[in-house]
């Protein structure tokens, strides 16, 4: 299992996993997450982003 975020480092992760699962005849099952972000304060309107979209975009 690989966390992938899109950064430079986690796709060398995914490239790394792959080779390794590669070599042994196993699967790599690469996983993302995202959560609402944290709001403080009254009166704060939550804008509208398509979080889940967005993660799951290569």
């Amino acid at each position: 299992m690989v966390g992938v975020d899109g950064s430079p480092s986690s796709q060398a992760a995914l490239r790394w996993a792959l080779g390794q699962a590669r070599r042994a005849g196993a699967r790599v099952q690469a996983v993302t997450t995202w959560e609402f972000p944290a709001y403080y304060g009254m009166g704060m309107v939550f804008p509208y982003e398509d979080l889940s979209g967005t993660a799951a975009r290569p």
